[in-house]
């Protein structure tokens, strides 16, 4: 079975040759893998034959990004979500949330213009038009191969 047909058969709670998998890795990781062998140019998800293919949409409120602070390892930083984190700096890690620019109802009505899409064209864009053509790019290339694509999205909730 190729991914395309495994990820049917799953999803019609037949049994297929094998669980379909996919994995997603820490900043870092691939290249890591690269140092111990890995060849150089190969996506992961053709090197251990994954499944699925996730392509992902920034659908944020789009603050700016900006480093707060450097110390002591520790990287803190405001995010285009709206958050402020903190980190490790040299590796990937699970994110210490400090805060968040919704702080209620008042603050949320205003996030939500950040999420408005506009047929006026004097409204600065909310969609990375760049991104949206990769992504574009990359679904064509996917829908040719037999590995199936899951998109998702980052957006006010997190990932989804």
């Amino acid at each position: 079975m190729n991914g395309r047909e495994r990820v049917q058969t799953a999803l019609r709670f037949e049994r297929p040759d094998q669980l379909p998998c996919h994995e997603s890795f820490w900043e870092g990781t691939v290249e890591r893998w690269q140092t111990q062998g890995m060849p150089a140019g190969v996506a992961p998800e053709d090197f251990f034959g994954f499944d699925l293919c996730f392509m992902s949409l920034d659908a944020s409120p789009r603050f700016e990004q900006k480093v707060l602070d450097r110390a002591e390892g520790y990287i803190t930083f405001e995010d285009r979500m709206g958050y402020t984190a903190r980190r490790t700096e040299s590796v990937s890690a699970t994110l210490h949330f400090l805060k968040h620019a919704n702080t209620g109802r008042a603050a949320w009505d205003e996030i939500k213009t950040r999420l408005s899409l506009s047929s006026d064209h004097s409204v600065p864009p909310q969609v990375d038009f760049d991104q949206y053509c990769w992504m574009l790019r990359l679904a064509r290339q996917v829908f040719e191969q037999s590995t199936p694509l899951s998109p998702c999205g980052r957006g006010v909730g997190g990932e989804g």
